[in-house]
């Protein structure tokens, strides 16, 4: 990087050419330390990619949309086909402000502590109860709780009361592995492309809820989009306790397209 008093000169990163992207996807950690210690940036050929290495280097890309641009295009952009459409994530300014404007307000402290920690509040004690039931032989905490917690959370908060805890689970699970698909593998789309028309024919088995002053689904008409905050937001409302997050965040959202990387 430069930071424009100087001509920026090309800067040779190390290649892993190592890198297995299948093992990298069911458990990244080793394959994370070993490239930590080859560089901060490091090209892997498997990937098709630079992968910056460093949490401090991969906020200082993410704030600099100028230099690196969230459009990711052709063959690495796996999320825009995991979900159908191109994500806020994969957006710059301005369109991205011009989606992120309306949502905003219903994310603000003080909207949050109105009108969705009570909703958040009664969705864990819903599974609470469901690990009593089961005591202390049969409860699994992510099983049990952590994941449909965040399930139930993200009903509300998109404004999908037809929607089940298990099928947003099921979609969001479809999606974290298509973003990391860079194998293009066939039924990994096939799972992406099931859970897509799950949410566009939703099942009207019980009826909508009123929804709470400032919800997301209350936008206005011809400005409804689904969640997208912000980049670092929309990760974290994906992640449901599934491993392979960490690996697919790393491989579409953490690895630009970015050219070589430059230096002072």
């Amino acid at each position: 990087m430069s930071d424009g008093t100087s001509p920026a000169t090309a800067v040779t990163a190390p290649t892993a050419d190592w890198v297995d992207p299948g093992a990298m996807l069911r458990d990244p950690y080793d394959t994370y330390a070993r490239l930590r210690e080859q560089g901060p940036v490091v090209r892997v050929p498997a990937l098709g990619r630079y992968l910056v290495t460093g949490s401090t280097a991969c906020r200082a890309i993410e704030a600099d949309q100028v230099t690196y641009s969230a459009d990711v295009s052709g063959g690495g952009a796996t999320m825009a086909r995991a979900l159908g459409a191109k994500p806020m994530l994969r957006k710059d300014d301005p369109e991205h402000e011009v989606e992120r404007a309306p949502i905003n307000p219903g994310l603000r402290a003080k909207r949050i502590r109105a009108s969705w920690a009570p909703l958040f509040e009664r969705n864990a004690q819903i599974q609470l109860d469901v690990l009593r039931e089961r005591g202390p032989e049969q409860a699994e905490l992510n099983r049990d709780y952590a994941a449909p917690v965040a399930a139930r959370n993200l009903v509300d908060l998109l404004g999908l009361p037809e929607a089940t805890p298990d099928q947003m689970m099921r979609w969001s699970h479809a999606f974290i592995a298509g973003v990391g698909n860079l194998h293009d593998d066939p039924d990994i789309w096939a799972r992406c492309d099931d859970s897509q028309r799950g949410r566009r024919t939703p099942r009207r088995a019980r009826p909508a809820p009123a929804a709470p002053p400032g919800h997301l689904d209350d936008v206005g008409a011809g400005q409804r989009r689904p969640l997208r905050t912000s980049r670092a937001g929309e990760r974290q409302a994906h992640d449901l306790g599934r491993p392979e997050r960490a690996a697919a965040h790393d491989h579409e959202h953490g690895v630009g397209a970015e050219p070589a990387p430059r230096a002072a």
